[in-house]
């Protein structure tokens, strides 16, 4: 008895940082399986007399489905929206196996992404954290070590982690995004040739790596994450799916139109084009959305065969039911819904409502639908609370699992999403700017924060969505006290989880927003100093000295992005540039955010000039990034990963051209490395 004692009081002590040992043996996946039959074993000593041993005969008959706990199915369909999904009551049949599913799984209606592409929003997702707050909006953003990822937290409570993704930013090539898997197979190997033309046909791709791992693996339990990107432009299903929505004997004139309209120079890099690029290509609009809309509808039910073909091989690998699927997306695309094509660059609901649903049998009840607003940050505690795995600490999703058992919660989720604008796409001026949305009930209030270069926008747009779901109507003269309320929340928004919050003080900050929050105390409401960023955004080169002249810091990194000026001068090969912000003082070894060097910058393109330019002013060719990384390494980064950026940026690169500056770059480096500079 007294060792009995002494066993008990050693469950409840401490233990990792106050948890107690008893409830981290419990929910250790090693064990979480054998509860069913050892609940029933015990409770059948103890009530067996009275109850003639019903309950541990009925703890026996569920030994087997309780046999082992339970592995994870993540399938991300990038570019997916929510409202082209037959369970979703979409009028096409795109999804005849995830409408299948969806009558045995838990389906919200109104999930939001927190942002409009992929790099912040899957950060949002892996992290459960608003995208604004981690600064994630910038193409080289990479999510630093520190932050715990969904899949961490599952390969530290003893699962085996894989994930395969078609999406050269779900990595970690450009994101560190693959943090806390086991294996991982990048989009480079999925998608041999231009990532640029990677879309339809990646899920049939990811298939053919994940079917062999499955075949080889022994692992469990697993997570297995897959990451799709059929739907993406530039839409070309296979003939036996796109002939069920599109007209085959258009496609050829369509992709004969679309490389008009690529000449005519889109606003925005991919397919982002307006009627003015039409207008110019001599393209009839209306005739080409509507087959690029069918060609989408294709890709989708072609990535719908393939997670039938997927779903049918976990069968045939004894998967069973002792798995959770979850289906999502991490955005939307846009058809001249509001007057564009593409995505990254609006808040509507074509562009960030995406589909959400959990197939988890004897956790969640089937075929239930949720039409409570929910966010995709709330992914990550969902499933941990579904795995009864401790959630980790400063998590801003909260759990889905009260909602879905009908639970009212205290206080209504925080329906936001975000837009930030990256830097280099205001120098190339084609950015859309900053902007932030609201969702409050039936009410949608979008914030425009700044000008945009490529669209005309509102500041203030007021959507009702019971009664226009496809935001047409703006009523912010119709309904000022609900436009009131809902900018308060988003200004305040701003000010707690807005990254590089000083930003609110660039004159191209909305100067209302600006007042907004001085009337509340978080800034002073006075009048900003000489703004670099917005000079160099000008590309008026008097505008910059003025700036300078002024008393701009040369070196003040972006306060949103983490870039210096220099470095955008090196890696545009801007020697006129570099000339004038080393004049007024810049540091020749300046460092942005992640550590890197102007020179980095102008290794990574080749851009000789400006290297020898800035090796000749004293920069330190050894220096290295907070990875360490070499500035060498620059030249080495895999010609289709340099496309990828540089078309992501809007720069049209001679491969040639290119590699030949890398290669002096490489030269001049190693040249100043080995030879010691020479002594005053």
């Amino acid at each position: 008895m007294a060792y009995l004692v002494n066993w008990l009081q050693t469950l409840g002590r401490s233990y990792d940082g106050g948890v107690p040992l008893a409830k981290v043996i419990w929910r250790s996946p090693m064990i979480r399986y054998r509860r069913v039959a050892r609940i029933g074993f015990l409770l059948g000593l103890l009530c067996g007399p009275l109850s003639g041993g019903l309950v541990a005969q009925a703890a026996s008959q569920n030994q087997d489905q309780a046999s082992r706990p339970r592995s994870v199915v993540f399938y991300l369909m990038d570019t997916c929206r929510n409202d082209r999904l037959g369970f979703n009551r979409y009028h096409r049949e795109t999804t005849p196996f995830l409408k299948w599913l969806a009558e045995r799984s838990v389906v919200f209606e109104a999930c939001y992404s927190q942002a409009p592409w992929t790099k912040p929003s899957m950060a949002s997702i892996l992290s459960s954290k608003f995208p604004s707050k981690m600064d994630a909006h910038q193409l080289q953003y990479r999510l630093p070590d520190e932050v715990k990822t969904w899949p961490e937290v599952l390969q530290d409570n003893g699962m085996y982690t894989a994930g395969f993704s078609a999406n050269i930013l779900m990595g970690n090539l450009l994101s560190n995004f693959a943090q806390g898997f086991d294996h991982f197979v990048e989009s480079t190997h999925v998608n041999r040739g231009d990532p640029i033309r990677f879309a339809s046909g990646s899920a049939k791709k990811l298939n053919q790596y994940v079917f062999p791992w499955l075949d080889q693996n022994r692992q469990w339990p697993v997570l297995l994450y897959l990451h799709s990107v059929d739907p993406h432009e530039e839409y070309e299903p296979e003939p036996k799916y796109l002939q069920h929505f599109a007209d085959p004997k258009r496609h050829e004139q369509f992709r004969q139109e679309w490389k008009s309209l690529m000449k005519t120079g889109p606003p925005i890099p991919g397919l982002y084009v307006t009627q003015e690029n039409f207008d110019r290509a001599e393209v009839d609009s209306a005739s080409f959305i509507e087959h690029g809309s069918n060609l989408y509808d294709a890709d989708i039910l072609a990535n719908d065969d393939q997670i039938r073909q997927l779903w049918n091989k976990l069968q045939e690998r004894s998967w069973g039911q002792d798995f959770i699927f979850i289906f999502t997306s991490d955005h939307g695309e846009e058809f001249f819904d509001h007057g564009g094509t593409s995505h990254g660059y609006i808040l509507y609901e074509e562009m960030i409502r995406v589909p959400l649903m959990i197939y988890a049998p004897g956790l969640l009840p089937a075929g239930k639908r949720i039409q409570t607003p929910v966010r995709s940050l709330d992914i990550y505690p969902t499933l941990c609370e579904l795995l009864e795995i401790e959630t980790p600490d400063g998590l801003e999703g909260e759990s889905l699992l009260p909602l879905i058992h009908g639970r009212e919660e205290s206080e209504p989720r925080e329906i936001v999403s975000i837009r930030r604008e990256d830097p280099i796409m205001k120098r190339f001026g084609i950015a859309s700017g900053d902007m932030i949305c609201v969702r409050k009930g039936r009410w949608k209030l979008i914030l425009n924060l700044e000008e945009s270069q490529v669209r005309d926008r509102p500041r203030l747009e007021l959507f009702d969505l019971q009664t226009d779901p496809a935001e047409k109507n703006n009523l912010v003269g119709k309904h000022p006290e609900v436009v009131q309320e809902m900018e308060k929340i988003a200004t305040k928004f701003i000010q707690d989880r807005w990254e590089g919050s000083a930003s609110l003080n660039s004159p191209a900050f909305d100067p209302e927003v600006r007042h907004q929050l001085a009337e509340l105390g978080y800034v002073e409401d006075e009048e900003p100093l000489p703004d670099l960023w917005a000079a160099l955004e000008s590309k008026d080169d008097q505008r910059i000295r003025n700036a300078l002249k002024a008393g701009a810091d040369p070196d003040g990194l972006d306060s949103t992005f983490g870039v210096s000026p220099l470095c955008i001068a090196a890696l545009f090969g801007d020697l006129e540039l570099l000339k004038l912000l080393l004049e007024f003082g810049a540091s020749v070894d300046v460092r942005n955010r992640d550590g890197s060097t102007p020179l980095s910058s102008a290794a990574f393109l080749g851009r000789v000039e400006a290297l020898e330019y800035l090796l000749e002013k004293g920069a330190d060719p050894e220096a290295t990034n907070h990875r360490g990384e070499s500035i060498l390494s620059a030249t080495e980064v895999p010609w289709e990963i340099t496309e990828a950026l540089a078309g992501l940026f809007g720069l049209a690169l001679d491969r040639e051209a290119v590699e030949a500056g890398r290669q002096n770059c490489a030269k001049l480096l190693k040249a100043r490395i080995e030879t010691p500079k020479k002594e005053d």
